[in-house]
């Protein structure tokens, strides 16, 4: 017997939500950074800590610490960590706060949440080769996994997570809960042990990982073990993820543009029902930047049931599936998504 959870809940993109009022005290979140963190092996932060910011309620910008952040969670309510993508900088970062935190609200207005956002250094310009920093960027993202892994480790109890990430912050997402589910990054495992009842889910927005880096014996293989459900929004025609496969040979395709393929779902075997690949094409075309996913309502309200855990489904314990048994399938297209686009 083991524990899994129910399948992934089916996004819906028939309409758009409600809209949070835009007042500027309801702005009230918190920013995780490691930007004065080392950013090669050993992991390590110079300064002892990640650097914890409350933004807005009334006092702006303050610079705080972790246990005043732990302080300021309400108990039983949902946490949401939003990690961004390469090349952005601290302006770039604090412009993105506010219209991705009024997005994520929009999707269950009337449900309490707190919101974190993970910020990492991944500002570019470091050789000012582009495909070249891309690299870099992306293993500095899996780097930075083992310092989110240990963040939401040590949420206090009875508060459940959901991790978002852009881009190669979807790198960092994925390879934080294969660290979670107890795997290794840069021969690193985590030294702070998540409390057992944690619930933890992710969205992968524009992932920028290869598609099949979940299967069995690939580099985020334990990232379905620890993990509730996972929603991967697929966009076919985003314009950056088009170049992805060329930044190395034998490279695959993005998995925020192929999905998943049916070998990855024969792979992942029975963990393929935790998780639901939603098309978000029509809505956002050739778009690949946060904008384009915060400037559509109907993926708010799709991404909600992640985020603020609204089919409130408790995990049960069931055996898994004997040899032969058909799996349930990941949803690779939402039926909604037609009359949604038009």
């Amino acid at each position: 017997m083991r524990l899994q959870t129910p399948p992934a809940p089916t996004p819906d993109l028939t309409g758009p939500p409600l809209v949070v009022s835009a007042v500027p005290c309801e702005d009230e979140y918190w920013i995780a950074s490691s930007w004065r963190c080392r950013q090669m092996a050993p992991h390590g932060c110079a300064c002892g800590d990640l650097d914890f910011y409350h933004v807005g309620g009334g006092t702006g910008t303050q610079l705080l610490n972790r246990a005043a952040f732990a302080a300021s969670l309400t108990p039983g309510v949902p946490v949401c960590i939003v990690v961004h993508g390469s090349f952005t900088n601290w302006k770039s970062l604090c412009d993105d706060c506010a219209p991705v935190f009024r997005w994520i609200r929009s999707g269950a207005p009337q449900r309490p949440l707190h919101v974190l956002f993970y910020t990492w250094p991944s500002e570019g310009g470091i050789t000012y080769e582009p495909h070249i920093d891309v690299g870099i960027l992306g293993a500095r993202a899996s780097f930075n996994s083992i310092y989110l892994a240990e963040l939401v480790a040590r949420i206090p109890p009875g508060h459940p997570v959901c991790l978002v990430g852009h881009s190669h912050g979807a790198r960092l997402v994925a390879a934080a809960l294969h660290v979670l589910g107890g795997g290794e990054v840069d021969n690193v495992r985590l030294t702070w042990p998540a409390p057992p009842d944690l619930r933890i889910r992710g969205v992968l927005v524009a992932g920028a990982l290869d598609h099949h880096w979940l299967d069995p014996g690939k580099r985020f293989e334990m990232a379905l073990c620890r993990t509730e459900c996972l929603l991967i929004l697929r966009n076919d025609h985003d314009i950056v993820l088009t170049f992805y496969p060329l930044r190395k040979p034998f490279s695959k395709r993005a998995i925020g543009e192929r999905g998943l393929s049916n070998r990855d779902l024969c792979r992942l075997g029975p963990l393929a029902s935790k998780v639901a690949v939603l098309d978000v094409t029509r809505l956002v075309e050739s778009g690949h930047m946060w904008q384009h996913y915060y400037n559509c309502p109907q993926i708010a309200g799709a991404v909600a049931p992640y985020v603020y855990y609204l089919d409130g489904g408790q995990p049960t314990m069931v055996m898994p599936p004997s040899p032969g048994v058909p799996l349930a399938p990941a949803v690779s297209e939402s039926p909604s998504l037609e009359r949604a686009a038009n």
